[in-house]
Parts: structure tokens; C-alpha cells; sequence
């Protein structure tokens, strides 16, 4: 339990300084930036890079903040196009794309020089059915 205390009270800090962040930056807090269309682009983003994934999620938010651009002549099916992406990974992908996946350069870093497969060891007895 003090875990999860812990947790929202770390959540709530940053959402608090993000909060001020964007206060500042906008010079004004107006109700209206914050409609129902905002929250689920907000929410699709998450759920579409992966809940589990902050990578997932980063990546999530950025095809979903692209996405308005690439449909720019059809400004008005904006919301449709996120429902759709939304629909067709909750059902091929439950997880999101990136499921429970993290980036990590010391892996991509580490696999860099090794070699990918290639010929059997010399002497390698192959198995049996094969």
C-alpha cells in the first residue's frame, strides 16, 4: 500500500509541474483546452504505444500527434481516424505495439558485434527428424 501511495504522490508532483509548465507557457487556463477530445487523444496515445512501455507510449504520442497532419484535408474525421487506429490495436495488439517493451542502448550497443546466425560450428551433429 505505501507503494502505491508513493506512486501517486510522485504521479501528482509531476502532473502538478507539468501543470505549471503549460500554465506559464499558455499565460492563460482556459476550460476549453481541456474538452473530451483532448482527454482521448490524450488517453489513445498511452494506449496505443503500451501501457506497460514508456518507450511505447513516447512513440504512441508521436504517431498520434502526426496523424492530424497527415489527415489534414479530412479535419473533420480527425476523431474517427484515432478510433480506428485505437479499435484495430486493441484487437491485434491488446498490450499496445510495444506491449511491455522497453528501448535500452546497452542491449542494442551490447548485440552490435555479434555475429546474427551464420554457417553450424564445425562438427555440429545435426538433431534428429530433421
Amino acid at each position: 500500500m505505501f507503494y502505491k501511495v508513493l506512486t501517486f504522490a510522485v504521479s501528482s508532483f509531476f502532473a502538478g509541474i507539468g501543470g505549471a509548465i503549460y500554465a506559464h507557457y499558455m499565460t492563460a487556463m482556459i476550460p476549453t483546452n481541456f474538452d473530451f477530445n483532448y482527454s482521448a487523444e490524450l488517453l489513445s496515445e498511452v494506449i496505443i504505444g503500451g501501457t506497460g512501455s514508456l518507450t511505447g507510449s513516447i512513440i504512441g504520442a508521436a504517431f498520434l500527434s502526426a496523424l492530424p497532419e497527415l489527415m489534414r484535408q479530412f479535419s473533420t474525421y480527425r476523431m474517427l481516424g484515432y478510433s480506428v487506429v485505437l479499435v484495430l490495436v486493441m484487437l491485434f495488439r491488446p498490450g499496445g505495439i510495444f506491449g511491455r517493451w522497453e528501448f535500452s542502448l546497452s542491449r542494442l550497443l551490447a548485440g552490435a558485434g555479434k555475429p546474427r546466425g551464420g554457417a553450424p560450428k564445425a562438427g555440429a551433429v545435426p538433431e534428429k527428424g530433421v
